[in-house]
């Protein structure tokens, strides 16, 4: 079977959001109820996440790393990395540590998306240097960023931690 004009996941998404704009595209579970993003609000979401990696220094070739169970900011956050033209690095939650140590470093990641898990990682996982991005329901404590997924942009907290 040949395949004529083959489309990138980020194109076929932009075809979507063309046609079918206010169709409900993802939907989240949120405690008892449901969260719906149209393709048009996701596509203002992962617009907004997009333009957060650039404001980070993440560019064109660069690796970010998803570290979450399946979810609808998942995709947003893969996405978004598709939009800055960086590379997505997954991680699975059911990986060891070590597993997830060697592929961040092996990857060189810059940043990571943590998303809610069911076991804390181990400290040392990840390196000081990384970029580590809040998504909804992680309980990561020492990130650098929180990620918003509503039309509002990201809330940036600052860490004092001295890099020295």
């Amino acid at each position: 079977m040949t395949i004529v004009n083959p489309i990138t996941p980020l194109e076929a998404f932009y075809k979507r959001v063309e046609s079918t704009p206010n169709k409900v595209y993802l939907r989240q579970p949120r405690g008892a109820r449901w969260q719906e993003f149209t393709w048009v609000e996701t596509q203002d979401i992962v617009r907004k996440l997009a333009q957060k990696l650039k404001d980070l220094g993440i560019n064109p070739g660069d690796r970010v790393a998803i570290l979450a169970k399946n979810s609808a900011f998942w995709f947003m956050s893969d996405l978004a990395i598709m939009m800055v033209g960086a590379v997505s690095v997954p991680l699975y939650p059911t990986q060891t540590d070590e597993s997830m140590t060697y592929v961040l470093n092996h990857s060189e990641a810059k940043a990571i998306f943590l998303g809610k898990l069911d076991r804390p990682m181990a400290s040392g996982v990840m390196s000081d240097e990384i970029i580590k991005i809040n998504m909804p329901g992680s309980k990561y404590e020492s990130a650098d960023q929180q990620a918003s997924y509503t039309r509002r942009s990201y809330t940036q907290r600052r860490n004092n931690r001295s890099k020295g």
